[in-house]
């Protein structure tokens, strides 16, 4: 795995900023002010109460969760298409970073250590969806970097077989991506519901 990191440099700063910027996350709820936290508890204490009286639409909200992926995927996609999309695309991913760290510290510090079943389950999709991302975003940079050696540097590349395999990568993405917003939109509530009951 260390020989992996130190040949490919752009696996490991994409890596380095993740863990970076989950760790200023997990730190950021402790310097936020009161009037955001009571905010924030009231939301959570709102989830918990529509998941007890089964109120969540699920149809509704697993088709907000497919059309949020998909955009955010299309999204990266098309900047790694262009020579600027390395500094947007790692913004968008960072803030995705920054907010998973952010709520998992929101529900731990609200629903206490005693629900950490409740807590890993709830947290789990987007996990997930943060490692497609992850790799959504790294490819893209890859992408990015060949176009900028192409253009810039006259480097030679088979530009239509790392196109393939870049349009296989958004497929790919979005299936697994479809996949983890099915398990988030049909089966964790259910779950959640049991547990919380």
């Amino acid at each position: 795995m260390i020989k992996f990191l130190k040949q490919n440099r752009t696996f490991s700063i994409c890596l380095l900023l993740t863990i970076i910027v989950f760790i200023v996350g997990l730190f950021f709820n402790a310097i936020i002010d009161d009037g955001a936290k009571k905010e924030i508890t009231s939301n959570i204490n709102n989830m918990i109460l529509n998941m007890k009286q089964n109120k969540i639409q699920l149809f509704g909200s697993l088709m907000k969760q497919i059309f949020s992926d998909f955009s955010f995927l299309f999204l990266v996609w098309i900047f790694g298409i262009s020579i600027v999309g390395i500094v947007v695309n790692l913004f968008l991913y960072l803030f995705k970073v920054f907010m998973f760290a952010f709520e998992l510290v929101a529900l731990l510090s609200n629903l206490h250590i005693s629900n950490l079943f409740f807590i890993l389950i709830y947290m789990l999709p987007n996990f997930l969806k943060l490692i497609v991302y992850f790799f959504m975003i790294y490819y893209s940079i890859n992408y990015s970097l060949v176009l900028i050696k192409l253009l810039f540097f006259k480097r030679s590349f088979n530009i239509k077989l790392i196109t393939q395999r870049y349009i296989k990568l958004l497929l790919i993405c979005l299936l697994i991506s479809l996949t983890i917003s099915l398990l988030n939109g049909l089966f964790i509530p259910k779950i959640l519901a049991i547990l919380i009951k």
